[in-house]
């Protein structure tokens, strides 16, 4: 997984939710783009919000699957 596919998936349009699984098993949702936060400065991690306002700092070295 390349940070790119991260922000292709954000910036794509229409937007289409995704849902990001790690190697641990826990996977979180993307409902909508502005619940992903791009860090400029980093190329390995991201933030996802949850609509409950949890933030989940996500090492783009351990997804294991996103499903669209």
């Amino acid at each position: 997984m390349k940070m790119q596919d991260i922000i292709d998936l954000k910036n794509n349009i229409p937007f289409n939710s995704f849902k990001v699984t790690l190697s641990s098993g826990v996977s979180f949702s993307v409902l909508h783009p502005d619940f992903l936060f791009i860090v400029p400065s980093r190329k390995d991690m991201f933030i996802i919000s949850t609509i409950e306002g949890r933030w989940n700092i996500v090492d783009i070295n351990s997804i294991t699957s996103i499903n669209v």
